[in-house]
């Protein structure tokens, strides 16, 4: 995943617009850092668990590369306008790579419980739901405007 990840990241198409917000730039910042910050514990918990929630990850991971293999050349750390994707997972939802994101580090807090690790899962989920910004950089384009009326839902579909 990484490593798609980077060569992604290299071969990335240049923005139309690249958001100026310097709390965008932080909280994007902050969630691309933070997976590193968590923690395994040495106890178990919840044995009968364990084997859900490690099956889970992997559809969780499974979702993250497909997610990024949606968005091709379009990935940053920060807010940009690189094109609005509608194809793949974004087919479905806004943000399935926040959506996965999320669904693998909620798993990976159930089978590493800590209060830092779930402090981290917190952390998380409030800077994905917060767009840091995005919106503030797309909402005028028309395309995202005809892309937010056909796909409703950011990360959940029916839900949320």
């Amino acid at each position: 995943m990484n490593g798609l990840i980077l060569v992604l990241y290299l071969v990335r198409r240049e923005p139309n617009a690249l958001i100026e917000f310097p709390f965008a730039w932080l909280i994007s910042i902050v969630t691309t850092l933070i997976p590193f910050l968590y923690r395994p514990i040495q106890e178990a918990f919840l044995l009968e668990l364990l084997g859900v929630g490690y099956y889970l990850q992997i559809i969780g991971l499974v979702i993250i590369i497909g997610s990024l293999l949606s968005l091709r050349g379009s990935i940053g750390i920060v807010p940009a306008n690189r094109g609005i994707k509608k194809g793949g997972f974004y087919q479905i939802v806004r943000h399935p790579l926040y959506a996965s994101e999320l669904l693998f580090f909620q798993w990976l807090c159930l089978v590493q419980p800590s209060v830092f690790n779930f402090f981290l899962l917190v952390l998380v989920f409030a800077c994905n739901t917060s767009e840091a910004g995005s919106r503030r950089l797309l909402i005028n384009d028309p395309g995202y405007k005809l892309y937010m009326s056909c796909i409703r839902y950011r990360f959940i579909p029916g839900l949320l």
